[in-house]
C-alpha cells in the first residue's frame, strides 16, 4: 500500500499505489473510501515533493487535498476536512503559502 511505500522512501511506488487506490475508491462510489484514498494520495505526493522539490508533485498533492476535503465536507465530516487541510499545510514552507 502507499503508506508502506512512503515509509520505505519509495515515493514513485507510493504515488503509483495511491493513484490506483483513488481510482478504485472513486469506482466504488463510497465517499468515505474516496476521501481516505485522496488523503493518502496527498501524503504520497507530498513525500514525492519533499524528495524531489518538483512543482508537479506539489500540484498533485494540492488537488488530492482539495478532493479529500470536499469528500469529507460532503459527508458532513467538517473536522476531518479541516484536518486534511492542516496536514497539507504542515508539509513544507511551500505548502503553507498554497
Amino acid at each position: 500500500a502507499a503508506e508502506v511505500e512512503i515509509a520505505r522512501g519509495d515515493v514513485e511506488e507510493a504515488t503509483d499505489q495511491a493513484e490506483l487506490a483513488v481510482e478504485h475508491a472513486v469506482a466504488s462510489n463510497r465517499k468515505h473510501f474516496e476521501a481516505a484514498a485522496h488523503t493518502t494520495a496527498m501524503d504520497a505526493w507530498l513525500a514525492r515533493f519533499a524528495a524531489r522539490g518538483d512543482t508537479a508533485s506539489l500540484q498533485q498533492a494540492r488537488a488530492h487535498r482539495d478532493a479529500a476535503a470536499a469528500a469529507y465536507e460532503g459527508l458532513g465530516r467538517h473536522a476531518l476536512a479541516e484536518s486534511v487541510r492542516k496536514k497539507y499545510g504542515q508539509g513544507s514552507s511551500v505548502t503553507m503559502a498554497t
